[in-house]
């Protein structure tokens, strides 16, 4: 993954989003680990110029000692970058494929090639576009009750309970659907079973919470996929001091 190169030419400087530091980090890590070339992992296809992930992963990959991008930062710089046509994504219960729109633009070096690549990529995002419109809503809405079916499965097997769905479980359910997929919510869950302190306090209320006693934003999911226990009882211990 490490060999090669990719060309970014000067006028990226131009860029609308060159100023805003999260997309820009994002956009070229994407065209960095992208595939050069067309590939299978695992059954699935994953063409040149795309790149297998979630958004979970991604967000530890642009972390490191001095700065660091949340799940929420990624997913917020990945939707403007498909709000003006350089990506394009397609997203399951368990990864997100992410597509560069134009990738040969940063790693062909025949014009000619270049410009043949990107009139077909063009030809076939338009066509893409066009279909996922068309189906966008009925797949969403298809997905997240499925998802929301299994991780309420998962829950109840995990701590034993016989939890049914209730009001507002899908809507919070489906909040976080577009940061985290439904095997890190269930693994989220894991951890917390096996953590002495969450174990007997963790339920879906609490788990799919989105603010914290204050209003403050909370996000119990990404906290217990990194084990971060002790500010996960903090929050707890305010929130129950405060009801």
């Amino acid at each position: 993954m490490n060999n090669g190169w990719v060309s970014i030419h000067r006028s990226i400087a131009e860029w609308e989003w060159y100023k805003d530091m999260n997309v820009k980090a994002v956009f070229l890590h994407l065209i960095i680990f992208a595939n050069h070339k067309d590939a299978r992992w695992q059954g699935i296809e994953i063409k040149r110029g795309q790149l297998l992930t979630s958004y979970q992963h991604l967000s530890q990959e642009l972390s490191g000692k001095e700065s660091s991008l949340s799940v929420r930062q990624v997913r917020t710089a990945i939707n403007k970058l498909k709000s003006t046509g350089e990506l394009t994504s397609k997203s399951t219960n368990k990864y997100t494929i992410i597509t560069v729109n134009n990738y040969d633009l940063y790693q062909s070096v025949d014009k000619q090639e270049v410009k043949q690549m990107t009139s077909k990529r063009q030809a076939d995002d338009k066509q893409m576009t066009t279909n996922n419109k068309e189906n966008k809503e009925n797949k969403e809405n298809k997905e997240n009750t499925g998802a929301c079916s299994y991780i309420l499965s998962e829950y109840n097997r995990i701590f034993s309970k016989s939890l049914r769905s209730y009001r507002g479980f899908e809507k919070n359910l489906t909040y976080w659907l577009e940061d985290y997929t439904a095997d890190e919510i269930v693994q989220a869950m894991e951890n917390a079973r096996t953590d002495s302190f969450w174990r007997d306090k963790i339920d879906p209320i609490i788990l799919l919470r989105r603010t914290g006693p204050s209003g403050e934003p909370v996000d119990r999911i990404g906290s217990l996929l990194n084990r971060k226990t002790n500010a996960l009882a903090d929050d707890f211990q305010k929130m129950e001091e405060q009801s």
